[in-house]
């Protein structure tokens, strides 16, 4: 489980644990991103303020239907790893911002 800081959206522990191939609980981020986490695909998202819900994804992941070898758990563990080490490596980043930069040069006037 991995909580980004208050008032912070992404640290790069949460993208290093999906990496690792385990299976992550985050916490839901406002900020709009790329390739974002999608729940139940690539990690468990979670509402901070919402501690049932949060109780009940622990356990169906890590005790209940969803944590059987094989299972549920595994499959999400491994599709988020495959997915941060498609779309969220630093040089995906790299990328990113130099697209945007070029976006961003295209469409500003010369010499102003």
């Amino acid at each position: 489980v991995t909580a980004n800081p208050s008032g912070w959206e992404g640290d790069h522990r949460t993208w290093e644990a999906l990496a690792s191939g385990a299976l992550v609980f985050v916490d839901r981020t406002a900020t709009p991103m790329s390739h974002p986490l999608v729940h139940g695909v690539h990690a468990v998202l979670y509402d901070p303020h919402d501690e049932a819900n949060f109780r009940a994804n622990l356990h169906h992941f890590l005790v209940g239907a969803g944590s059987r070898p094989g299972g549920e758990a595994e499959a999400v563990a491994a599709r988020g790893a495959a997915f941060v080490l498609r779309h969220h490596r630093a040089v995906n980043r790299a990328e990113y911002i130099l697209d945007e930069l070029e976006v961003e040069a295209a469409i500003r006037p010369k010499g102003g």
